[in-house]
């Protein structure tokens, strides 16, 4: 099953007192959209961000894209260290046109 992982770095907000920047954190994957998958997703989510939890995580389905079309989409936003995060693509703007999320 094909998965992407995308970090949205926010430039239009501000830092937060420790220094880390707003970010957007997409995660999708070509599943089910069962309560199991969902959850399952999370816990691959908080392996590299365990910060985010479970009342600040999003759901969505793609419902228009060339690539992802129906996957399942997990969002979380927080503030989160500059640096790297191999498993992830990092983008300087949000996904602009790449899908549409429902």
């Amino acid at each position: 099953m094909a998965t992407y992982q995308y970090i949205y770095w926010r430039n239009d907000l501000p830092r937060n007192k420790e220094g880390e920047r707003c970010a957007n954190v997409h995660l999708l994957k070509d599943y089910d959209s069962s309560l199991t998958a969902i959850a399952r997703m999370a816990r691959l989510l908080r392996k590299t961000f365990p910060q985010a939890k479970n009342s600040e995580i999003s759901v969505g389905k793609v419902t228009r894209s060339t690539y992802v079309y129906s996957f399942v989409v997990i969002m979380w936003t927080g503030h989160i260290p500059e640096g790297d995060y191999p498993e992830w693509d990092q983008k300087l703007d949000g996904p602009k046109g790449a899908y549409t999320i429902s």
